[in-house]
């Protein structure tokens, strides 16, 4: 890739009593976006078998 390090990330935010993933970032090209909702998709799942979000 380039020879650069590649830090997949996806953001999920605390939405009322549920987990809402975060759209991509607009610099984020176009490649790894289906990777970035992949990722997102998985750690929301993960987040709402832990539970609602805490307002602590």
């Amino acid at each position: 890739m380039g020879g650069e390090q590649i830090k997949p990330f996806a953001t999920v935010r605390a939405s009322g009593d549920t987990w809402a993933p975060m759209q991509p970032p607009k610099g984020l090209h176009q490649g790894w976006i289906p990777l970035y909702h992949s990722l997102a998709k998985a750690l929301t799942n993960a987040l709402m078998q832990q539970g609602r979000p805490s307002s602590l």
